[in-house]
């Protein structure tokens, strides 16, 4: 007879046991995965962040080294129903950081859009833009980009400066831009930027472009055959007009090279300005103003109201020019003096009334001393002339005056008069109070012509700039 082996099964208290240890056991494992889950996905994150941070930072500084023209601007001007024709943009945009390209694809010219960033529901982006205090060319643009993680706000550090979860503060400078023009303010900053690379590569666009239109008052009179102290000098690379001639032709190309048409009229005036030059488009008559440059020579006495009298007209008539139609023209009238007024102009040797009209003047006409200053023909003409010029309303004047006296009295009667031209031809103030440049050597007058030229250039960017509609 068999007998069978006594088995024992698992009781319920080793079962419950068993369990409770399995349910430890599987609830640390599953804390271990998720933890390496949410790691995992927070390192995504944080790459995808610094990722995406710094090739918005690399697409920004492409974009101030390279630019022809570069405008930072505000963040309720940047829409997509708001991109003016012409203009690249990058900036944030409905949460994503975007590039709009104006190319033409397909035969049509039109902004094609690039995201650079994307949205997403975890990640955020803040860009501004900043002007670098230190920077005196405005050729440097300053910006910070912040990335943040699901709803982490900005925070400040105790500067005052943004930051977020990722935070990148840099700068780039233009290397082919005038200038960066900042159009953000401590209402609304800058949060993206329009820019352009080349004008030119668009002719369609090249025909719309904003005009200026200038007339240079040169003084030609004896004096410009002095040296820059007023002592007389035969060695012509010292004399007044031949440093003259050097700045003007500097000036001359340095327009020539601009991406803008820029229409430039010569008029030099001693006892009178009589035959003055027409308005020559500069970049394609550089040779013609450079030989009108040149040949100028210094003789006679100072009417300088006649010298502006003649460029007053040149702009006038010339605003009914062909090329001009349909197009947004800026008119600057520059006006050099190397001395005070000593002649004026009037109607004829038997009536004294100003000559207003244009034309050129008999000798019979020209009145005054002709060697000082000249306060019964010389002075009120240039008053009766610069009256026109300030009821015109559309001519930008710039006075300089071109010489250097170590005589006290001389020095203060120069710069009295350089002020009342300024003053009564409406001139934009250099200071408070002051209303013309002085340049007391060539290299001075090659800064004074810069300064003006970055005005004008500036002038026709704004014009010509991106529309800032909010």
């Amino acid at each position: 007879m068999y007998k069978l082996n006594n088995k024992k099964g698992f009781t319920l208290v080793e079962l419950i046991v068993v369990l409770a240890l399995l349910g430890v056991i599987l609830a640390g494992s599953y804390s271990i995965l998720s933890f390496g889950n949410t790691v995992h996905r927070m390192g995504i994150d944080e790459f995808e962040i610094q990722a995406s941070a710094r090739l918005t930072a690399q697409h920004i500084s492409n974009v101030a080294r390279y630019a022809s023209a570069t405008f930072t601007i505000p963040k309720s001007s940047f829409k997509e129903s708001n991109l003016t024709d012409g203009w690249d943009y990058i900036g944030i945009m409905d949460g994503e950081v975007v590039l709009y390209k104006y190319e033409q694809q397909g035969g049509v010219w039109d902004h094609y859009k690039t995201v650079v960033a994307p949205k997403s529901d975890k990640i955020n982006y803040e860009i501004f833009f900043n002007k670098v205090v230190a920077d005196n060319t405005e050729k440097i643009i300053g910006f910070t980009i912040l990335g943040f993680v699901d709803d982490q706000v900005i925070e400040y550090d105790a500067d005052g400066n943004p930051k977020g979860h990722i935070t990148i503060i840099s700068q780039s400078e233009s290397l082919n831009s005038l200038q960066v023009v900042h159009k953000g303010d401590g209402s609304e900053p800058a949060t993206a930027v329009a820019f352009r690379t080349s004008i030119r590569e668009n002719p369609v666009l090249e025909e719309i472009k904003p005009i200026a239109q200038i007339a240079m008052v040169l003084d030609v009179s004896g004096s410009m055959a002095w040296a820059m102290d007023g002592s007389t000098t035969t060695t012509v690379a010292d004399r007044r007009i031949t440093k003259l001639k050097n700045s003007s032709i500097n000036l001359i190309n340095n327009f020539e090279a601009s991406d803008y048409p820029i229409y430039v009229s010569l008029i030099p005036f001693s006892t009178d300005a009589n035959d003055p030059n027409p308005f020559y488009l500069v970049d394609s008559h550089t040779g013609t103003l450079t030989g009108i440059i040149n040949s100028l020579a210094a003789l006679g006495g100072t009417n300088t109201g006649d010298g502006i009298r003649r460029a007053y007209y040149r702009i006038v008539n010339n605003r009914t020019n062909a090329a001009f139609v349909n197009r947004t023209v800026s008119d600057y009238l520059i006006i050099l003096v190397d001395g005070v007024s000593t002649y004026g102009s009037v109607v004829s040797s038997s009536n004294n009334n100003f000559f207003t009209s244009d034309g050129n003047v008999a000798s019979s006409q020209v009145k005054g001393s002709g060697s000082s200053l000249d306060t019964t023909f010389g002075t009120p003409y240039v008053e009766a002339i610069g009256n026109m010029i300030k009821a015109d309303g559309k001519i930008k004047v710039h006075v300089i005056g071109f010489a250097k006296s170590n005589n006290a009295t001389v020095e203060a009667e120069f710069k009295t008069n350089l002020n009342f031209i300024g003053q009564k031809t409406g001139a934009e103030a250099v200071s408070s109070g002051i209303y013309y440049h002085l340049a007391g050597d060539e290299d001075e007058l090659d800064i004074i012509f810069g300064a003006i030229q970055k005005e004008i250039l500036n002038d026709l960017w704004y014009i010509d700039g991106p529309q800032l509609i909010k």
